[in-house]
């Protein structure tokens, strides 16, 4: 690691993001909290940030922060982790864990809040997503089909151009400005997933960065639904509006579309 930030920039950074320091007494583990959201500092350590290993589905994201560097034993155990997921490690009861992380500059842990916090979403490259896959297939036929469904190419790009034929939403037919967008990441999805038309939208490419990044989702009516962190203001200046609607939504969508809102921080209402 290039350098490691002082405890005092890590203090200043969680409380200028909103975090609170628990009043009770800890060992070697000290909480700060944010609404629900709880993290750990552990004193004298190269990865000294614990997060609940709840974001473990969200691994690859974070690490794809520039200057996040996540440790080498991916996992930090301490029975003062309140609160986290317990794992069975040296002992012969289970222990709580979590994630554990450094930081190599005060933009890269100030990024990382904003992810961890859900103030920010920030997607990993195709590159990146598939060189972190440890699931593809064996069989290299089936391997590069999955790979070339990541990249919006291949059988899922075909499939889901059979199915739609031009934008799901706006009908725009122009196929240089339309993408193979995966509903649920591809990242956390089966190899079946990554190929499954069900598990994907033919969205024009403005949209296809929006519902990537999550500031905007769909109903299980196919209405679409704008987070609050998309302005109305620029929502409008890219042609985004409430009224918009995927033309059909499946019974195999629904699952997906179910976990894209929960994975962005859709409220459950108008689902």
């Amino acid at each position: 690691m290039k350098q490691q930030l002082s405890r005092s920039e890590i203090v200043m950074l969680l409380i200028r993001h909103g975090f609170v320091r628990d009043s009770r007494p800890q060992v070697h583990a000290e909480a700060w909290t944010w609404h629900d959201e709880r993290i750990y500092l552990k004193s004298g350590n190269r990865f000294p940030l614990v997060i609940d290993p709840k974001h473990e589905i969200r691994l690859c994201v974070l690490l794809s922060v520039p200057g996040v560097v996540g440790s080498p034993e991916r996992y930090a155990h301490n029975s003062n982790f309140t609160g986290f997921d317990r794992r069975m490690h040296t002992g012969k009861t289970p222990i709580a864990y979590g994630l554990d992380f450094g930081f190599q500059s005060v933009a890269a842990l100030d990024a990382f809040l904003e992810v961890v916090a859900g103030k920010a979403v920030v997607l990993p490259s195709a590159a990146v997503d598939i060189e972190s896959a440890t699931d593809l297939p064996e069989r290299e036929t089936e391997r590069q089909a999955v790979i070339a469904a990541r990249r919006g190419q291949g059988l899922f790009r075909e499939l889901l151009d059979q199915r739609w034929g031009n934008c799901a939403v706006t009908a725009c037919a122009t196929r240089e400005l339309l993408r193979a967008s995966h509903i649920r990441p591809w990242r956390e999805s089966s190899n079946a997933d990554r190929l499954n038309p069900d598990n994907g939208l033919l969205l024009a490419a403005h949209l296809d960065a929006a519902f990537d990044q999550g500031l905007i989702s769909f109903a299980n009516d196919g209405c679409i639904l704008i987070h609050a962190r998309l302005p109305s203001a620029d929502a409008e200046a890219i042609g985004i509006s409430a009224g918009m609607r995927l033309r059909e939504v499946r019974s195999g969508h629904r699952p997906f579309l179910a976990r894209h809102r929960e994975l962005h921080g859709f409220p459950p209402s108008r689902q």
